[in-house]
């Protein structure tokens, strides 16, 4: 990977280009793996330990996207006193590909 330099600059990290195409295959198989199970109950866990239930509802070449209500039937906001914590609105969770440790399905 050549990162080009400017006067005055000086890299200070520099991916080595088999770890770079590494990282790269292993976000692909993500990828792959997440289309194929498109609209499915799944938990993920991260590389940080953090783990999330839902949904997968999208995914592209960088983000899983997790709606984390599990697909539970939406309830309509509503604008006005009293507000209320409406556990059935639509909280889609991005979460980067290159991060992810495991997707297990939930049956």
């Amino acid at each position: 990977m050549n990162v080009p330099t400017g006067i005055g600059q000086n890299v200070v990290y520099e991916a080595d280009s088999s770890l770079v195409q590494a990282v790269h295959q292993c976000r692909e198989k993500i990828h792959h793996v997440c289309r194929m199970h498109m609209n499915k109950r799944v938990r993920v866990r991260t590389m940080g330990g953090q783990i999330f239930e839902g949904v997968i509802v999208g995914v592209d070449e960088h983000w899983l996207y997790l709606d984390t209500t599990g697909g539970l039937p939406r309830q309509p906001f509503v604008p006005y006193p009293p507000y209320y914590y409406n556990p059935y609105a639509s909280a889609i969770l991005p979460l980067a590909l290159f991060d992810l440790l495991a997707i297990a399905l939930i049956v």
